[in-house]
């Protein structure tokens, strides 16, 4: 079974052999990717840096096992250079704060779905990661 995200990178490739690609199916894909905390994969597996709003995705709306994994590999080249170590440090302290799928969907609930809904509503911006992980920091009480 292929990942949305994994769709989307075979509908990008077929889109540059063909010329064309059915736009309805490539926007449910990138909207199942967003909602399942994947939409970075492509970007990151082009070798593309991820952006901070779909970093900030992926924390609001990832798996925790996909959390834990970002921050297990945060040295590890390729998670670097797409997300930044320190970001992915940040998904790996979430994940570690929350220690279950059912925490996590609660912090996700409180605080990082309504973060994530004010950035992309432009109420709130954040010229860098280092001030997103600040704010993140300020606000959940790490152990």
């Amino acid at each position: 079974m292929k990942t949305p995200a994994r769709r989307l990178e075979l509908e990008a490739s077929k889109k540059s052999r063909r010329g064309q690609q059915d736009g309805d199916n490539l926007v449910a894909d990138e909207a199942t990717a967003l909602l399942r905390g994947e939409s970075d994969l492509v970007m990151a597996a082009m070798g593309r840096r991820v952006p901070l709003t779909v970093q900030l995705g992926v924390l609001a709306h990832g798996e925790l096992t996909r959390l834990v994994n970002l921050g297990r590999y945060h040295r590890r080249g390729s998670v670097r250079r797409a997300w930044g170590a320190d970001m992915a440090q940040l998904a790996g302290d979430l994940a570690r704060h929350c220690r279950s799928p059912e925490g996590l969907r609660q912090l996700q609930a409180d605080f990082l779905i309504p973060l994530e809904l004010d950035v992309l509503g432009r109420r709130r911006r954040f010229s860098c990661a280092s001030e997103l992980i600040g704010h993140v920091r300020a606000h959940v009480p790490f152990r």
